[in-house]
């Protein structure tokens, strides 16, 4: 916004208006954490101290052709979550990565039993923000 407006495309008719803005209104309620896509497919099963000392992320299986790439985000040397989608991870979001920050901003942090259950929600509200954004194409 600071090199230009944001452009937003009249639609054509009011059925157009209607998709787009029921599209809009998705988006507001999984942003504000009002909705939360299910199933979360993203797991934190390994057992530790749960404390983010090194953040990154690994595919698991980088050489497979056509596959949906996932891997795993460590938040130490041992503990991950897994099942964790690279368009979720690289995701941005008004200029940053979600997925990323939220986990850089709690480093030399134990993570709670809500922390870890807040982050698997935040991976699927990217994922289904994703999809939204290809209705909106």
């Amino acid at each position: 916004m600071k090199i230009d407006f944001p452009r937003i495309p009249y639609p054509e008719n009011a059925d157009e208006f209607n998709r787009i803005a029921a599209i809009g209104e998705k988006l507001r309620k999984l942003h504000l954490m009002q909705e939360i896509p299910q199933p979360l497919t993203v797991s934190f099963n390994i057992p530790g101290d749960n404390i983010v000392s090194e953040v990154r992320y690994e595919k698991e299986f980088p050489d497979r052709v056509g596959e949906d790439k996932v891997g795993k985000v460590y938040i130490n040397r041992t503990q991950c979550f897994e099942n964790v989608p690279e368009l979720a991870w690289n995701f941005y979001i008004g200029g940053y990565q979600p997925a990323q920050k939220w986990l850089k901003d709690r480093k030399n942090r134990t993570l709670t039993y809500d922390n870890i259950e807040h982050y698997r929600k935040i991976i699927a509200i990217l994922i289904e923000t994703h999809n939204l954004m290809q209705e909106l194409g």
